[in-house]
């Protein structure tokens, strides 16, 4: 029995269990706070309208901090707003306080890749559970939205 055991964890690979979510054809389960999207059918992207306290919520996950430093979004920001922000959630605490990362946007309607270092922040520990993004902070302008892609945690 310890042989078979010993030559399946030699030859098993890691799976990559982190969350990705590519909006291709869906929502991927992620909600909205104080928004909308463009609905039905969903195509590439979503396209999310921006207003004061507007975000996007993941669906529940689990997965370590130490294993998924970086979170990826590829979004088109066509806004003047200059930041946006993620938040976590851990099973201890709920969105808000230290548990969060602002990150700088690009307004210019073209599609880049965000890579927002949450393992700087010093909250970001443990066993995270789900993210909250603002994708604009402060109150954009009316007729702003943001188109998203994808958004991953990895290296």
């Amino acid at each position: 029995l310890q042989q078979i055991r010993d030559y399946v964890y030699a030859h098993t690979k890691e799976k990559n269990t982190l969350p990705v979510f590519r909006f291709d054809h869906d929502r991927q389960h992620w909600t909205y706070d104080h928004t909308r999207d463009a609905g039905w059918p969903v195509t590439g992207y979503l396209r999310v309208t921006l207003a004061q306290d507007a975000a996007l919520v993941s669906p529940v996950a689990f997965w370590e901090a130490g294993k998924a430093p970086y979170l990826y979004m590829d979004a088109a920001y066509h806004t003047g707003a200059a930041k946006g922000c993620v938040y976590w959630k851990t099973s201890g605490k709920d969105f808000g306080g230290d548990q969060r990362m602002a990150f700088d946007i690009r307004g210019d309607g073209q599609f880049h890749r965000y890579r927002i270092p949450l393992k700087d922040a010093a909250a970001y520990r443990g066993y995270i559970t789900r993210l909250k993004i603002v994708p604009a902070e402060g109150t954009p302008g009316s007729g702003d939205w943001v188109e998203i892609r994808s958004i991953a945690l990895g290296n």
